[in-house]
């Protein structure tokens, strides 16, 4: 039983032609019946209709067999129709694409039923019902008014629904097919609720169980029908010729037989037969029957009663099975395979479309290219490392005291290494290097980086990935992000194989680091040089001069002339010539002999120094006339030579002197032949010459005033060395911590420890000494606690900052203004295709609004609705939208690896290497899909009614 309390509807509320369409309606219906809605035109009886079954709204409170709705809640109450309610109305609302199965099956799937057996059971029953079986196959576009009005009523029959709403359903026939009409819907009342509208009084009166009266929206009467009545049947299109006047005439076998409804007139014709075929005329006007949509009838026409129709209609729903309706999870693969089936009926109009909606995905793939650039910036070009400090300063007003502090933060842990800045500009640090891979002799794969090459010890602490530290300045440490691009590009199964394949100038890769960068990390010592710092014996490199040695009883001698040196032997020297055609005076010319006389002795010692070169009274080498033995003269003492020889791998200008006596390197004053000015020297890193002297006394230095300096100086350890050099610009003054003596070694070059002007200290005292010496800017850091050392550098007058976040800044700053029209076009582009999208969803919709209307009217819900458009939205966006997305990324990543040409439009980096087209993927889909569906939301929040009204279905 369906039961209204107080209903009420208004069109135009609060203005001057306010229309009370339903005024305060209060109605209690039966469960059975057919009960007819009567009143004049604008009554508000469709309207009435309408609300109570579902398909418009009004306030009130309607009760469904004690399912009680206040005011209207469309979820809720599509949900209660769909399962209850089947609709009739006066415009069919069949889909006339579809044929008649098709519509009926559509009706079953709204409702779950999607089981072809349970379909095709159901729909045979309904369409024999109604008499329509045999055009089950037939477009129901094709069919008359009568029969689609049947086919309208089979789809509710197919529901098994409690209550049809039947509005107007022979409004569009005639007489004939408004009776067979009237006569189903008077059967299916028997057990089910009938309520109809209609503005026939006499169909209502004839086939009505009970008659409810509206005028003006309020409801005037209920009343029970007037059945006793006859029905006036009387079809325009039949002839009853027993109620009209006949003539008959039967002439020379020719018959003919007249009817009238009055007095025949006077006729002639004229009958004429040729080849078969007759002809005729007439003096009045005639038409063939069979030409007309006239039907005889050999009957008088006589009035209809209910009881010649009460048995006429077969239908049972028994048999019908409501335990095949399905899950949703069907229901939406059903969804697909109609988007599928909908998207691939290629029409022109949808070609046009299409061909937009991939351009639109080329635009979106151009867009994801602007929008990394603008979210992600290009970073190629800062520094990994997170942990690098620059710190600038004027050198000569804080530069020894900036040198002290940063000496004790090293020592502290406080700061892991210190280099010199290369540039002021720090972003030079920055290089371009090529590895190289030879595969075979036909095929080498290199793969060119610009990346940071920075000591080691930045990231020692981090440990190896792999491989092992660097221990000479021909090996260096990768990053682990540089090792996988290597891996990737080379083709690699492991880092191992990078160590043994790759080639590179910069030396060879012997570990990688745990540090996730792309860094080069080189031995500690090599940074100064890697960097393309100033070595400061670089201009003596080739000088040759006087060298001493101590004795070494393990080298080669090969005495010519004497003996060799004994562990007794004090105040002696052991004379080492050689083969070198460079000599300051010629003496390789006895290279060459086993032994050498007193006379050659004579000669070669008395020619060595043919120049007036030194600046001392006696010679350095000569012969004592007293003693009549040869004699080197260091200045201070006179040293007996006891031998001659020559000893594999030692080269010079000049002769060399090798001693086991100490005080002979700390008595000799002389170096070149001239006396060693001790105010000027040359600073070196003693870890990189360690192999070439012997400590005679002290220590190595550990902090950056102190040094170790030759033995021949003549300073004591403990005294300070003080040097103003006028040619370096550079003014210290040094603790001397250690002296040394020059050991031989076959395997380094030992020249440069005999040069004049040296001092040794430690590796960051020679940094600090490149740095003041090239009035440098300053110095990066590794810092491990800025705090720290912000506190140990005090108030001294310096710049520090991070060298990564500076370079980002940097980028930050200039990418600024491009930024903002980045952004400009990324949102004017994206304006274009939300609008165009937004548009073309509200065009399809529009051009599918009968459909929409139809499927509302007759029960489905709007998440159905909402379901299908999103499935086609998905449909259409991955075979256009994605494809040109796609497509464009896929050509611009080629040309991106192969042309190298799009860093000047799209930065420097390859976007495919960022998740942002990735996620570009998924925001197409949603932006496809929320402004698609905006449209289809706007019209679903109308009722199925308000739909039909306004665009007129």
């Amino acid at each position: 039983m369906i039961k209204t309390t107080d209903l009420n509807k208004y069109y135009l509320k609060g203005r001057q032609n306010e229309i009370h369409v339903i005024n305060d309606c209060n109605l209690e219906l039966p469960d059975t019946g057919l009960v007819t809605i009567l009143g004049e035109s604008g009554s508000g009886k469709t309207t009435l209709l309408n609300v109570i079954g579902g398909l418009d709204r009004a306030k009130g409170q309607i009760d469904y067999d004690g399912k009680v709705f206040n005011g209207y809640k469309m979820n809720a109450i599509d949900k209660y129709r769909r399962e209850n309610f089947g609709y009739i109305f006066q415009n069919y609302n069949i889909l006339p694409e579809l044929t008649i199965i098709e519509n009926l099956a559509t009706a079953l799937e709204i409702v779950g039923i999607i089981d072809k057996e349970e379909q095709d059971k159901r729909i045979k029953i309904a369409l024999n019902a109604v008499g329509l079986y045999k055009f089950r196959k037939k477009p129901a576009g094709k069919l008359s008014g009568g029969q689609m009005q049947r086919v309208a009523i089979a789809r509710a029959l197919v529901k098994k629904c409690k209550i049809l709403i039947a509005d107007e359903p022979t409004g569009n026939l005639d007489s004939t097919n408004s009776i067979e009409i009237m006569n189903i819907l008077k059967k299916i009342s028997e057990t089910t609720l009938v309520l109809l509208v209609t503005h026939d009084k006499q169909l209502a009166e004839f086939y009505s169980t009970k008659i409810i009266e509206l005028t003006d929206g309020k409801i005037t009467n209920i009343r029970e029908a007037n059945n006793n009545i006859s029905l006036q049947n009387k079809d325009e299109n039949k002839i009853y010729l027993k109620d009209l006047n006949q003539v008959t005439s039967n002439d020379n076998g020719i018959k003919t037989v007249a009817f009238s409804e009055g007095e025949l007139p006077n006729i002639n014709i004229t009958l004429v037969e040729k080849n078969g075929t007759f002809y005729i005329k007439s003096n009045v006007k005639i038409k063939s029957l069979d030409e007309s949509n006239l039907m005889l009838i050999d009957d008088h026409y006589h009035e209809t009663t209910v009881e010649e129709y009460k048995d006429k209609l077969d239908y049972d729903t028994e048999s019908f099975d409501d335990s095949h309706k399905s899950k949703n999870f069907k229901k939406i693969f059903i969804v697909i395979k109609d988007g599928l089936k909908n998207f691939f009926k290629v029409r022109k109009r949808t070609k046009a479309f299409r061909f937009i909606f991939i351009l639109l995905g080329i635009i979106l793939g151009y867009m994801a290219v602007l929008a990394t650039q603008y979210i992600k910036r290009d970073y190629s070009s800062v520094l990994d490392d997170k942990a690098v400090y620059s710190l600038r300063y004027d050198v000569d007003r804080v530069g020894g005291q900036i040198s002290s502090k940063l000496d004790e933060a090293y020592n502290n842990g406080v700061v892991k290494s210190i280099d010199r800045n290369p540039y002021y500009d720090f972003r030079n640090f920055k290089d371009s290097y090529e590895f190289i891979y030879y595969k075979n002799v036909y095929e080498t794969v290199s793969y060119s980086v610009s990346t940071f090459c920075i000591s080691y010890d930045v990231v020692k602490d981090s440990g190896l990935k792999s491989g092992r530290e660097p221990k000479n300045s021909d090996e260096i440490v990768i990053g682990k992000k540089l090792a996988n691009k290597l891996v990737k590009k080379m083709k690699f199964d492991s880092y191992e194989d990078i160590f043994d394949s790759i080639d590179m100038d910069l030396g060879k890769i012997v570990g990688v680091s745990n540090s996730n960068t792309s860094t080069v990390y080189l031995y500690a010592d090599t940074t100064s040089e890697g960097f393309g710092w100033f070595s400061a014996d670089a201009y003596q490199e080739n000088t040759r001069g006087m060298e001493y040695f101590l004795y070494d009883s393990n080298l080669n001698y090969k005495t010519m002339y004497g003996r060799t040196l004994n562990s007794d032997d004090t105040k002696s020297v052991y004379l080492v010539i050689s083969d070198n055609n460079n000599h300051m005076v010629t003496i390789d010319e006895y290279y060459y002999k086993e032994t050498l006389t007193d006379e050659e002795v004579d000669t070669m010692i008395t020619n060595m120094f043919v120049w007036n070169y030194f600046d001392v009274q006696d010679s350095i080498l000569y012969k004592d006339s007293e003693t009549n033995e040869y004699m080197y003269n260091t200045g201070t003492n006179k040293y007996k030579v006891v031998g001659i020889g020559k000893v594999d791998g030692i080269d010079g200008n000049f002769p060399s002197i090798v001693t086991n006596d100490i005080n002979f390197f700390y008595d000799n004053e002389f170096h070149y032949g001239s006396k060693i000015n001790k105010e000027y020297y040359e600073v070196l890193p003693y870890s990189k010459y360690s192999n070439k002297f012997e400590l005679v006394d002290g220590s190595l230095p550990t902090n950056i005033n102190e040094c170790i300096v030759p033995a021949y100086y003549g300073i004591k350890v403990g005294e300070q060395y003080k040097s103003s050099s006028s040619s370096i610009n550079y003014n210290k003054t040094y603790t001397v911590s250690g002296v040394f003596v020059p050991t031989y070694n076959s395997n380094v070059d030992n020249t440069s420890l005999y040069n004049d002007y040296k001092v040794y200290v430690t590796d960051l005292d020679y940094k600090f000494f490149q740095i003041e010496y090239n009035n440098n800017y300053g110095v990066y850091l590794t810092v491990t606690d800025i705090d720290e050392l912000k506190t140990i550098l005090g108030d001294l007058d310096y710049e520090l900052f991070n060298v990564r976040q500076s370079m980002i800044d940097d980028i930050e700053k200039d990418a600024k203004s491009d930024n903002f029209k980045t952004l400009i076009t990324i949102l004017v582009l994206l304006g274009v295709v939300l609008i165009y999208i937004y548009f073309t969803m509200r065009s399809k919709l529009i051009h599918d609004i009968y459909e929409i209307g139809v499927l509302r009217n007759i029960g489905a819900s709007t998440k159905s609705i909402y379901s299908k458009y999103l499935i086609e939205i998905i449909i259409t966006t991955l075979f256009t939208t994605m494809l040109g997305y796609l497509g464009f990324l896929i050509v611009y990543n080629f040309i991106y690896h192969k042309a190298k040409i799009i860093g000047s439009l799209f930065g420097s980096y390859s976007v495919l290497e960022t998740p942002y087209p990735y996620i570009g993927i998924l925001i197409i889909f949603l932006l496809n899909i929320l402004v698609g569906l905006i449209p289809v939301f706007m019209l679903l929040r109308k009722t199925p009614k308000e739909i039909s009204s306004k665009y007129d279905i």
